[in-house]
């Protein structure tokens, strides 16, 4: 009969082939309750002392893993998925990011020690669970930006450069949430500042714990009678704040949740007043360009349009995955060259959604006779780079076209 294999190991099969033999066991090892059936099994393994016996090691721990219900598999699984989100991509930027505020000098100097980014991964995981967690709450709110549990607000205030996390009074912003979010216990709140870099202004990261609805799941115990088992299960809530673009960030399960915890560190921590001021929540709807590639010119009592045009336009066809984009120079139109190459009509048929579109804008104030450029990008319904522009008037113009197409809600 042939051995059963655990359906729900592939990422546990990932770190086992790719792990070294010591933080391999160091991980599985862990006294943690989700680790408990594998540690018992490993408990007379031993590292190998030769690079020739890996595999042999590697081998026996995953018909190991083959001996062992998927019930005591699965919390080992779900942490090894956890654990290679920080080896990939944005993960070991992150990863470095978080270690930097939260261990001191001599962990950091042990994590430099380790040989790559899956046991930089692993050793954080078992040597500081809670900076960990936060490491893979900041990649999360990296990777989120695009999707549907991100929201962007724009905020007054330009004093805020000054904001830190050692400066903000953690048990106030704590108490304010969970009476905004009217919490039944109390929320963990971790807050990180993220220093400048090259294409990102200084920041504050806020990772926010709170409970959700009491729940409730039916476990099966071992005399298979019904039983009930109620717990709070927990949320996060991740907020970012960069003053230099007066923009607060926050991803959450939820509009309404992303909106309050905003609202609250706004009152809270930048002491702005919302209810004389709400905080601005920008949406963008690119569906009109499913239509038609061509945008009126709009009257401006302050400025004089030149010349305004689609520069740019990213079609994602059949699926979200399959996409191509279309694009020319600033002062070209992209209707009339794309009309000349593709069949337009036929294209925007075949299209369900719009991934990222730029429109090239040539501007004079009324005041001025020089003529200046802008470009206004839209990617996905939360992200435009008119929330990168420091001259408030800019943004203001901007945005007034946007409203005008019906694009800035």
């Amino acid at each position: 009969m042939p051995r059963r294999r655990s359906s729900t190991g592939q990422s546990l099969a990932q770190v086992i082939e790719n792990a070294s033999p010591a933080h391999l066991l160091d991980f599985l090892r862990q006294k943690d309750e989700g680790f408990k059936a594998i540690a018992a099994k490993l408990s007379g393994f031993e590292t190998p002392t030769e690079v020739s016996d890996e595999a042999g090691f590697r081998d026996a721990v995953l018909q190991t893993m083959a001996d062992i219900e998927d019930i005591g598999i699965k919390p080992a699984e779900t942490e090894c998925s956890r654990v290679l989100l920080l080896v990939e991509g944005k993960g070991p930027t992150s990863l470095s990011k978080v270690a930097q505020q939260q261990l001191n000098a001599e962990d950091q100097a042990q994590l430099a020690e380790q040989p790559d980014d899956l046991a930089r991964s692993l050793w954080l995981h078992i040597n500081h669970r809670r900076a960990f967690d936060d490491a893979v709450a900041f990649r999360n709110a990296r990777i989120w930006r695009d999707g549907k549990f991100y929201s962007a607000f724009e905020v007054d205030v330009f004093s805020a450069g000054l904001i830190t996390a050692a400066g903000i009074d953690r048990l106030q912003l704590e108490h304010a949430i969970r009476d905004k979010l009217k919490l039944p216990r109390a929320c963990g709140i971790t807050m990180i500042d993220l220093p400048k870099e090259s294409e990102h202004p200084k920041s504050l990261l806020v990772i926010v714990r709170h409970p959700g609805p009491l729940s409730s799941i039916a476990e099966h115990p071992d005399d298979a009678r019904k039983r009930l088992h109620f717990y709070l299960p927990q949320h996060e809530v991740i907020l970012i704040f960069t003053p230099a673009l007066q923009r607060i960030e926050v991803c959450g399960d939820t509009q309404r949740t992303r909106t309050l915890v905003a609202d609250t560190f706004a009152e809270t921590v930048l002491r702005q007043d919302i209810s004389a001021k709400p905080l601005t929540l920008a949406n963008y709807d690119l569906s009109r360009f499913l239509s038609s590639f061509d945008l009126p010119l709009p009257e401006v009592d302050d400025v004089i349009i030149e010349h305004i045009g689609l520069t740019e336009i990213e079609l994602q066809l059949d699926n979200w995955t399959n996409r191509i984009r279309l694009s020319v120079a600033a002062k070209s139109d992209l209707s009339g060259f794309a009309a000349r190459y593709v069949d337009i009509d036929r294209l925007l048929r075949r299209s369900i959604g719009i991934a990222r579109v730029s429109i090239g804008l040539g501007y004079r104030w009324h005041f001025s006779d020089a003529t200046t450029l802008l470009e206004i990008t839209i990617t996905g319904r939360n992200r435009c780079n008119l929330q990168s522009q420091r001259d408030p008037a800019v943004r203001s113009l901007g945005r007034r076209l946007l409203m005008e197409w019906g694009i800035l809600h």
